[in-house]
This record gives structure tokens, sequence and C-alpha cells, in this order.
């Protein structure tokens, strides 16, 4: 089995209380490993979404139909930046 899942494994088991660490030092140690991850993640995940706000203000969009466009581009944020790179912007540069 793989390291990083071995660790990543032993983490989530730590967080959840199945298994008990030696002392408290590594528990916050895991803890701050899962809280950077997770900062990463929404901080990848609002970038789409100004990525996909600004682009839909950009072209015209109404309001409403912005706000979903970037609330999915919140929630699928590893689909929508290849999409953009790939389809919106050639699009936008073709003007």
């Amino acid at each position: 089995m793989d390291p990083v899942r071995t660790y990543v494994g032993r983490v989530a088991n730590a967080l959840v209380g199945r298994d008990n660490f030696q002392n408290e030092e590594n528990y916050f140690l895991s803890l701050s490993v899962v809280l950077i991850y997770l900062f990463f993640v929404i901080a990848f995940s609002v970038g789409a979404a100004v990525l996909s706000y600004r682009y839909n203000r950009s072209v015209g969009t109404g309001s409403a139909a912005t706000v979903v466009y970037m609330l999915l581009a919140f929630l699928f944020s590893y689909f929508y930046y290849p999409f953009y790179a790939l389809v919106l912007s050639a699009k936008s540069s073709r003007r």
C-alpha cells in the first residue's frame, strides 16, 4: 500500500477516534495537516468560482445565471479549470 494513503488513513482514524495516539503532539500535527489540506482545497474551489464569475460577467450573462455558474464551478472546480483552459479561454481570446 502506498505510504501517503497509509498516512492519510491513519490520520482519518485518529480524527474519528478509532486510533489512539501515544501523545497529543501527533494528534495536533495530524489535525494541522488536515486543516491545511482543507484550506488549499477551499482556496482552489474559490479560485474556480471567481474565474467563472469574472468570465460570465465579462460575457454579459445575467446575474442569476452567473451565480449559478459560479456555484457549479466551486463544486466542480477540478473539472472547471480544464474546461476553462481548453474551451472558454480560447473562445474569449478570439474576440
